[in-house]
């Protein structure tokens, strides 16, 4: 089964990343129910499938370079290509955190846009029990994160403590 048709049949699929530390101390900081909007170079097609078929799902963090899943939020949002005149696109804008606020799209020295992807959060929390990357089991192959997976993100499944 392809990744597209196992997304459709998984409702406790969930994405894992990494983002820059003080950005998540900051999205922890606020309001949980506030969205709050982050950024990707890199295409989230099979994330935007997974929320389009199956609404809200999970998303873990593991803070820049570390090994470490600490974060956990509810990914509500995917939006690829955004265009910076879109409506959409400035409204998903307006919920950046203050410090990255100023980024826009990422656009270039010649207009082009650097971001691919604009992603939703919210509810936001640091994991009282980190847990290793390598305990989320890949929704493409069923295999365990790497544990020098550097990618933007993969899907994976419900981390549970069981796994």
């Amino acid at each position: 089964m392809d990744l597209q048709a196992k997304i459709k049949v998984t409702p406790n699929c969930a994405v894992f990343t990494r983002n820059y530390p003080q950005h998540l101390e900051d999205a922890i900081n606020k309001n949980p129910r506030q969205p709050i909007t982050f950024r990707s170079y890199l295409k989230w097609a099979s994330a935007e499938l997974a929320v389009k078929t199956h609404g809200f799902c999970k998303i873990y963090f593991v803070p820049g370079e570390e090994k470490l899943v600490q974060y956990e939020a509810i990914l509500e949002e995917v939006l690829l290509e955004p265009e910076p005149d879109s409506l959409k696109t400035k409204e998903l804008l307006a919920n950046c955190l203050e410090s990255t606020q100023e980024e826009g799209l990422w656009e270039k020295e010649d207009g082009e846009v650097g971001v691919q992807t604009l992603y939703v959060i919210s509810h936001c929390r640091k994991l009282t029990s980190p847990f290793m990357q390598t305990e989320l089991i890949k929704l493409s192959d069923d295999r365990p994160i790497d544990e020098n997976f550097i990618r933007s993100y993969a899907l994976v499944y419900e981390w549970n403590k069981s796994n």
